[in-house]
């Protein structure tokens, strides 16, 4: 099972086709945590609805701490043996977990895909080649720039599926008391307990 978690604050004007979109993936093996930060704007009644709609959607209220509070309890609630981040103004395609999923192997620690790549000079997209990067060789991909920078792939956290059991299992959390690039810090804080990566040339994350 995929756990999919998604903060939620204040976020009506996008909230239910960010959720439409997860009820028409075609994989179908997932539960959806709606963590519902503290919103004042109607996002927690949209939540609640598709929690009577789909019992694969999970719901918790709680006060507003920010977005690490948010997927922190959401990792706290996951069942799932892969977690994917959604944020809740963006969009998937249905086929988004199968295309990252389908190609997982049982020694893979971290599947990266999504709309995960810049385009180059000419405007023309440019995504990976499908590989596996294993551990020695991260440092080349994090700190150095080629023609589809790849720190849009080892510094956030959409467009992703993670193992939760090494997420547990070394106690991994977001950092509270960031109040930006805590996706980056939990993103390398992560690559340091895991032995491969494979990517993906897939882009169904927008």
């Amino acid at each position: 099972m995929i756990s999919i978690i998604i903060p939620v604050y204040n976020v009506k004007k996008y909230l239910k086709d960010c959720l439409d979109g997860i009820l028409m993936q075609t994989y179908t093996d997932w539960e959806c945590i709606l963590v519902d930060d503290g919103s004042k704007d109607g996002s927690a009644e949209i939540c609640d609805s598709y929690a009577l709609r789909d019992a694969r959607f999970k719901v918790i209220h709680k006060e507003n701490g920010g977005v690490s509070s948010a997927r922190n309890m959401g990792l706290k609630e996951a069942r799932g043996e892969w977690v994917a981040f959604v944020d809740a103004d963006d969009m998937i395609s249905p086929r988004y977990l199968t295309s990252l999923i389908e190609s997982a192997e049982e020694g893979d620690d971290l599947i990266v895909g999504g709309n995960t790549y810049f385009g180059n000079e000419s405007g023309e997209t440019v995504p990976p080649e499908n590989q596996v990067v294993t551990r020695e060789h991260f440092k080349d991909y994090i700190f150095t720039d080629t023609e589809w920078t790849w720190q849009r792939i080892f510094y956030v956290v959409w467009g992703k599926l993670f193992r939760l059991a090494i997420i547990q299992d070394n106690k991994l959390l977001f950092d509270t008391n960031m109040i930006r690039s805590e996706d980056t810090t939990f993103m390398l804080l992560y690559l340091t307990k895991i032995k491969n990566v494979r990517l993906l040339a897939v882009k169904h994350y927008a």
